[in-house]
């Protein structure tokens, strides 16, 4: 173990359960080392973006080493750098959707991630030059719903000279030093130029964060009164009975606060477009936001994250499960409900234990490399085969769905299955050994 150093006594870290985000490098590697020395429970969670090759691996390798070594638990995600579209956007989709499974999986208070003053200042840089004005100008806020940024106070060279005294190792991505991305060209040319010839650039800049705060703070009591469910609804009636002032800053306010980036000047140009859209209709935003009407609400959503994949899968929580729910697959609908098992099949649905289920579960079509373990085998089978052996017809086979446990673990297979006609085919862990067990019981009512 690494022994402690009382550096960071005055750290702001939560006294919960906590999920911290670690890249490998210096300031999320110091975030999670003093979390593992305080009395918090922690879990750590790693995305491998995997454009760099080996050198994305050994990030990864870096952070289990050190959480084997502390005794941490942690989660490591693959992404899929081949994915079109913007690369950052879709990258912070996928890693801050990650955190928040794995938040609720381990039920976890808070996400902790390591942002720092110098990434502060970038952020407060790039909305000035992206058009921002009083109202938006925010940087990163030291906590937001459930993620909270303890080091946001301290600068890159102090966390360095802290993760040097507590004698950690890091590992430096060498692509932030290339310009490919505005952000990187504001780092490493505009703000090494501000701070040669405009040494108070920083202070005159912070001083008008200032009045956007209290501006905006004034905003958010307005927009309390204008969302509903958890602020991702807008009021279509509250908000049209606001005069165009005010009409035009909830707005910007309300889609920054659901995708952390602020609407260009040209698309608050067509608020009157948005005004008089219809029920079902919607209107692109920027990135891959777009807005739609759904009688009185308007809701914001990302078409960018989205594969063609994507948008057949569903993501279901314990407690969704517990409601009751349905998911429309091409080939037909997927009901899942808690049940109780009698210690014997029922014909015509799949019965899965419960208590070996790790969720959020996915539902989506399998894909290739796809394997399962039948009750029936002492190794793992592909799906493809496990296709092949019960005859699904070659039109049928690619929309065939599978059950996918947070942890990765396939749970099941959805197709009819033999002469039972049972709708597929569950994993041996997963299946249930003794009456009474609680169970995640799936049927599926066919296309005709």
């Amino acid at each position: 173990m690494i022994p402690l150093i009382s550096h960071a006594k005055h750290i702001p870290i939560p006294k919960s359960k906590l999920v911290v985000a670690v890249s490998g490098g210096a300031d999320s590697m110091l975030l999670l080392d003093i979390c593992a020395h305080s009395d918090t429970e922690t879990v750590a969670v790693h995305v491998n973006y995997g454009k760099r090759g080996i050198e994305s691996d050994a990030d990864e390798k870096l952070v289990r080493d050190y959480c084997k070594e502390n005794g941490i638990p942690v989660f490591v995600k693959q992404f899929d750098s081949t994915t079109k579209g913007n690369f950052q956007s879709l990258a912070r989709e996928f890693r801050y959707a990650f955190f928040e499974d794995v938040r609720k999986a381990t039920s976890s208070e808070f996400i902790l991630t390591a942002h720092h003053k110098n990434d502060d200042d970038e952020s407060l840089l790039f909305q000035l030059l992206r058009g921002g004005n009083v109202f938006s100008l925010t940087g990163i806020p030291e906590q937001r719903g459930k993620i909270r940024r303890p080091l946001i106070k301290l600068t890159k060279q102090q966390i360095i000279e802290m993760a040097r005294s507590r004698g950690l190792v890091w590992r430096e991505d060498h692509t932030n030093l290339e310009n490919d991305y505005r952000r990187n060209e504001i780092r490493n040319l505009l703000i090494p130029r501000l701070d040669r010839e405009n040494p108070g650039w920083r202070n005159k800049l912070y001083g008008l964060r200032k009045t956007s705060e209290l501006v905006s703070n004034a905003i958010d009591e307005l927009m309390g009164e204008l969302t509903v469910g958890l602020g991702n609804q807008l009021d279509r009636k509250r908000w049209l009975s606001l005069g165009p002032g005010l009409k035009k800053i909830v707005l910007s306010k309300w889609i920054q606060s659901q995708t952390e980036e602020f609407p260009a000047e040209n698309w608050l140009a067509m608020i009157d477009k948005l005004a008089d859209l219809q029920t079902g209709a919607s209107l692109d935003v920027q990135s891959g936001w777009y807005v739609i009407r759904d009688r009185d609400i308007f809701t914001i959503h990302n078409r960018v994250v989205q594969s063609a994949e994507d948008c057949e899968a569903l993501r279901l929580n314990l407690e969704e499960m517990r409601q009751g729910a349905h998911h429309q697959t091409a080939i037909g609908t997927i009901s899942l409900s808690r049940g109780q098992w009698l210690g014997r099949p029922v014909t015509g649905v799949l019965e899965l234990c419960l208590e070996s289920v790790r969720f959020p579960i996915t539902i989506r079509k399998w894909k290739a490399g796809d394997r399962i373990k039948p009750y029936s085998l002492q190794g793992t089978k592909l799906i493809s085969d496990l296709l092949t052996d019960y005859k699904i017809s070659t039109t049928e086979k690619p929309d065939i769905p599978i059950v996918e446990s947070f942890d990765g673990k396939i749970c099941a297979v959805i197709f009819s299955a033999g002469e039972r006609k049972q709708p597929g085919i569950i994993s041996q862990q997963f299946s249930c050994t003794d009456a009474g067990q609680e169970t995640l019981t799936i049927a599926i009512k066919k296309k005709l």
